[in-house]
């Protein structure tokens, strides 16, 4: 096949003074053959920078801010500081509330409110340290007063994640 058909063109532009046309096709057709022969394997690699990230969980049940030494506002500022922190190191802090099931994420502290009626810490510690294929989590932040009324006991939980996760604990340590 590979002899054929450049002697087919050979005798269609044997009368053509430019013969340089038939040497291209011939080293097109060995090209192509030797590529055929050989099957190269050929990958494609991409690297893919992915900012780091921290996610903040804010427990707001009414029980945060319940107690005597803690007010909203101090809430509010613990979080922004927590925020500002990271991000004057370059790191994308995303934060979310938590109450029965975890929020979407929230943009202004400010806006936090501390009514919700129950806390669900087993739903944060599953759902919440799951990381996603095109995420670059490098830390979680869980800021709760520990008081749970829904789930499982965290301290019975087995969880396994792939980053460090930090509780910041709210209010007074004895009951």
């Amino acid at each position: 096949m590979s002899i054929k058909i450049p002697n087919y063109f050979y005798w269609i532009l044997k009368d053509v003074k430019d013969i340089w046309i038939l040497f291209f096709i011939r080293c097109a057709v060995m090209i192509l053959l030797l590529i055929i022969i050989v099957k190269p394997i050929i990958k494609w690699t991409t690297i893919e920078h992915l900012e780091p990230c921290v996610d903040i969980f804010i427990d707001r049940s009414a029980s945060m801010s319940a107690h005597q030494n803690v007010s909203a506002d101090s809430l509010h500022k613990i979080v922004k500081m927590v925020r500002g922190t990271f991000q004057e190191q370059g790191v994308k802090v995303r934060v979310y509330p938590f109450s029965h099931e975890i929020e979407p994420e929230i943009r202004i502290v400010n806006e936090l409110q501390w009514n919700a009626g129950g806390t669900n810490l087993s739903n944060v510690l599953i759902k919440g340290t799951q990381r996603l294929p095109d995420e670059n989590i490098q830390a979680a932040i869980v800021i709760t007063d520990g008081v749970f009324t829904q789930g499982e006991d965290p301290l019975l939980m087995n969880i396994d994640s792939e980053f460090p996760i930090y509780t910041l604990g709210i209010g007074d340590s004895m009951p």
